[in-house]
């Protein structure tokens, strides 16, 4: 695994998986950091970051650095730079502003535990989660309309029985994605509300591609088209999967879904929310949590206590809305392999033991999702 160690004031080493300096590319910067040397943790719990630490800690953390490991990748393509903001440690974000009121806000409302979002067994005929797809072959689909696009025919790539949300009932369920990954040039396309109708077509609510190979905002398959989920955001970056956390480590944040999201109010990296929450401490969509480094994980099943360490190193990007009384959510994938009494260990963490982070300054331009932790 390749790993970039950040340290205020640096310009960057860059060092292979076991901690020893690797080839650096000839355009990268005399460095001025530190020697990084792999080191366990040693502020306590793991304040410094549950990735490896680069050298040793300040007695306070503070002058830990933090190191960015490369981007995760699925089905032969990067799942998108290591770089992105969707791919950016926080464990070292300050703590937002407004964190205990929005913190607050989402306990009042919808309780004060999260749910999994994934499950092994199938309940009313669907299982929890959305699948991911690698491939496929050429499909024509339609817009249907319902987001107020033109009703336009395109062509993209699907395979030919995708799994969808809401399998394995055939007609799907919940907002019917299709997350579809293609591997020849690594793009990312994504469909909400698809559906076969009695005139024999294929329909799509909304439909987004991202270039995987960029920090770019995602274009529309066709002009005027939505994005797949109300932040705007791409999905499959942030949905826990089973393989992953299986080979123990997930290197990316969390989305997560829930009923008390502020109305028309969006931090970046969001682009966009469908909130309904008036109160004015209502968290915003796009918000970036984490769990706190000090959180006991010990009650945990072993699949959950890995997505738990995610949240520590990630955290969970608040990405969609869920219907009133449904609580929050985290976001993954369904998959028969999961120990669903191991996940639901995962509801015992409180959302008080979370932080907002303010990760608004480590933004590089309004038109990108690139990030530079400072």
């Amino acid at each position: 695994m390749l790993l970039i160690c950040l340290h205020v004031g640096c310009t960057g080493h860059i060092f292979g998986g076991d901690g020893a300096p690797a080839d650096r590319p000839s355009d990268l910067p005399d460095a001025s950091c530190p020697e990084c040397t792999p080191a366990p943790s040693v502020c306590g719990d793991g304040a410094c970051g549950a990735a490896e630490s680069c050298g040793t800690c300040a007695e306070d953390c503070g002058d830990c650095p933090t190191l960015q490991p490369g981007a995760p990748s699925l089905g032969g393509c990067e799942l998108l730079p290591a770089n992105n903001i969707l791919n950016t440690v926080i464990a070292g974000a300050p703590v937002h502003a407004r964190s205990a009121e929005w913190i607050a806000r989402m306990r009042e409302v919808s309780g004060p535990h999260p749910g999994a979002g994934a499950s092994a067994a199938a309940w009313m005929g669907s299982r929890g989660g959305i699948p991911v797809n690698i491939g496929g072959v050429a499909r024509t689909l339609s817009l249907d309309g319902s987001y107020g696009q033109p009703t336009t025919a395109f062509t993209t790539v699907m395979p030919t029985a995708p799994r969808m949300e809401g399998e394995p009932n055939p007609a799907g369920a919940w907002d019917m994605h299709v997350l579809v990954i293609d591997p020849e040039p690594c793009e990312l396309l994504e469909h909400i509300h698809y559906r076969y109708d009695v005139l024999r077509q294929w329909l799509t609510g909304g439909s987004v591609r991202w270039d995987l190979s960029s920090n770019s905002l995602s274009t529309p398959i066709v002009p005027g088209g939505a994005a797949a989920e109300a932040a705007g955001l791409p999905m499959v970056p942030l949905i826990y999967r089973y393989d992953e956390v299986a080979a123990g480590e997930v290197r990316h944040p969390l989305r997560i879904a829930g009923d008390s999201i502020h109305k028309g109010t969006f931090l970046w990296p969001a682009r966009s929310s469908d909130g309904r929450d008036e109160n004015e401490n209502a968290m915003p969509m796009g918000a970036r949590i984490r769990l706190r480094a000090g959180t006991d994980l010990s009650g945990l099943g072993p699949q959950a206590r890995v997505i738990a360490e995610a949240l520590k190193t990630y955290g969970m990007i608040v990405a969609d809305s869920t219907g009133d009384g449904q609580g929050w959510g985290l976001g993954g994938e369904g998959d028969e392999r999961w120990d669903d009494a191991d996940l639901a260990t995962l509801s015992t963490l409180d959302l008080a033991d979370f932080d907002v982070v303010d990760v608004e300054g480590w933004k590089v331009s309004d038109d990108s999702l690139a990030a530079e932790p400072r």
